[in-house]
């Protein structure tokens, strides 16, 4: 974000320095957590804004607005575990400071002791036997508590299940005043980094919800740009917002009906002219299937490929191109996504939750396809091999786009995870269909379709 670089800026003219570690002076929790609490979560938020391991030597001074940022860039996923155990390893921990001997001294009750047995070669039931060699074994083990963290979830789960509520509760007293012993002041601010992590849940929830509802069923948008524009470097979200669209060198064309919930991708090949009119031909023919039929099935848009195929084949100046159809029906009471595929452009299915899945195989070699729509198989075996019904859950999204998009291999690949991630992280298909063309990495012309099904409308 932008806002980290002029924040970066600030802070170096202030004099902000990542802090040498500190001594532990007190073997007991600290009883100034609480009033430290919120000066320990502004150091916090310093590091993550300022991109730096260590906290900061002094207060980080933020505003509310400059605080909240850092707060939604936590709930973006901006900042990564891995960024957060370089913070907490810059703090010097008691074993560091005053040696494991008096770590070990400090660890008093019997329960405090059989949490260390318990995650050494002592043994639960041999707790009496624990040693320094135990506290830095288990240092070694776990050098944060964020490190800890599962194990001890594991641990009071265990408690629980085979002694009931009631020791949990005492378990769990005795493995906040163990933590704070064994760590101190990375405990501290393991803490501190919970509850920023709570409050960016929140952020992420209330996010969801808007998006939630800016995904309106029967919504469909299409973004596209050509192969010279990314070859340029011009595509960008920006320049998208500022009215880029696709100059007459792409060969992609599309297809949709919002209202039958119909919709088609086609990628040409063949040179500008002949690919674009291979594209243009195939949306012209299914367009003219859906003046005719109901369209309501996968063998119906199977039937429309073919013809288009034949007509293609047939035109001399055309070249070939990729033809992805989808449709949506209802076949007693389930809500369908009938498609056809030919080609490598690509049907992906996002769930509510942001997993994405593709329905198509794609028929091709990294950038070379194999099949496609104007080539005219010598067996005169149908050329649409790929077509079927699935279906389809309430929140799921539909995205079919061509390989500029997905990309073929290496550096240009986009996987189903990132497709995911950048589809559920917008608001709406239009603001979909824009980051996903503004994400792509492959230098081709791009087209992404992105629709929201209509169950009432099915």
């Amino acid at each position: 974000m932008a806002f980290f670089d002029r924040f970066k800026k600030s802070a170096d003219k202030k004099g902000v320095r990542p802090a040498q570690p500190t001594g532990w002076e007190n073997m007991e929790p600290s009883q100034e957590v609480d009033a430290d609490a919120e000066r320990q979560k502004r150091k916090i938020l310093g590091a993550y804004a300022l991109g730096i391991n260590a906290l900061s030597e002094h207060d980080v001074k933020m505003g509310a607005d400059t605080r909240q940022d850092v707060i939604e860039s936590l709930a973006s996923g901006q900042v990564s575990d891995e960024k957060k155990r370089d913070i907490l390893e810059h703090i010097q921990d008691p074993v560091q400071a005053n040696g494991a001997d008096n770590v070990l001294s400090a660890i008093n009750s019997k329960h405090e002791k059989r949490i260390l047995a318990a995650m050494g070669v002592a043994g639960f039931n041999n707790y009496e036997n624990v040693s320094a060699a135990d506290i830095r074994a288990f240092i070694g083990q776990y050098p944060t508590p964020m490190d800890f963290q599962a194990t001890a979830d594991k641990f009071l789960q265990q408690v629980e299940q085979y002694n009931g509520p009631e020791k949990r509760a005492e378990y769990e007293a005795a493995m906040t005043s163990f933590l704070h012993k064994i760590y101190g002041k990375k405990q501290e601010y393991w803490e501190r980094m919970r509850e920023l992590d709570k409050e960016a849940d929140q952020v992420r929830e209330r996010h969801e919800i808007e998006r939630s509802a800016e995904w309106i069923p029967g919504d469909v948008a299409v973004t596209q740009s050509s192969r010279g524009q990314a070859q340029n470097g011009v595509v960008s979200r920006e320049n998208i917002d500022n009215g880029l669209k696709a100059d007459v060198s792409c060969e992609d064309s599309y297809y949709y009906e919002k209202d039958r919930q119909i919709f088609g991708v086609f990628d040409g090949a063949g040179g500008v002219a002949g690919g674009r009119l291979a594209s243009q031909m195939t949306a012209s023919v299914l367009h003219e299937y859906c003046g005719k039929y109901a369209m309501k099935d996968c063998s119906s848009l199977a039937a429309a490929l073919e013809d288009a195929n034949k007509r293609v084949a047939n035109e001399q100046s055309a070249g070939m191109s990729t033809a992805t159809v989808a449709t949506v029906f209802n076949r007693n009471g389930r809500v369908m996504l009938g498609f056809a595929q030919v080609g490598d452009s690509r049907i992906y299915i996002v769930d509510a939750k942001g997993r994405a899945r593709l329905i198509t195989e794609d028929e091709g070699v990294g950038r070379i396809i194999t099949n496609a729509v104007g080539h005219i198989n010598e067996d005169g075996s149908p050329t649409v091999k790929q077509f079927g019904e699935i279906d389809l859950h309430k929140g799921d999204r539909v995205v079919i786009c061509s390989d500029g998009i997905t990309g073929d291999y290496g550096d240009d690949l986009m996987s189903e995870e990132e497709l995911g991630r950048i589809v559920s992280a917008s608001h709406g298909a239009e603001d979909a269909s824009r980051n996903l063309v503004a994400a792509a990495r492959k230098k081709d012309d791009r087209t992404a379709l992105v629709f929201v099904p209509d169950f009432d409308k099915a």
